[in-house]
This record gives C-alpha cells, structure tokens and sequence, in this order.
C-alpha cells in the first residue's frame, strides 16, 4: 500500500527508516558477517537507549504515579 505525499515526506527523514549502508550486500554475505553486523548493530541501538535512561526513567515514573 503506497505510503501518502505528507507521510512519506515525515518518514524519509526518520533515522529508523534509512536505509543501512552496512547491510546493502546482505544477500552476499556469510552467516558469520551477519551475525556480527547484528551483533554491531544491537550495540548501536544499546547505547541510544543508556543515553535516555534519565528520560525513560521519568516517564516510568509519570506512568507509575497516575492513579
């Protein structure tokens, strides 16, 4: 289902939604560089999260404090 002009535009611009250069050849690699491309990646996406630990952290607690 094609994705409309204005959504298309909004996603275009999410880093989520770009393509990974790292993984253009994925058809051609062996299963031990893509289990280390995972294994790369997977840290990549740990560490964004550490970063928002304060963050996450006050959210749960908003969630946790509404009656």
């Amino acid at each position: 289902m094609p994705i409309p002009g204005n959504k298309r535009r909004l996603t275009e611009h999410r880093q989520t939604e770009q393509r990974n250069s790292d993984s253009r050849n994925l058809d051609r690699m062996t299963a031990m560089q893509i289990v280390r491309l995972m294994n790369r990646e997977d840290r990549i996406v740990a560490a964004a999260v550490a970063r928002e630990l304060p963050a996450i952290a006050r959210a749960v607690e908003a969630i946790v404090t509404k009656d």
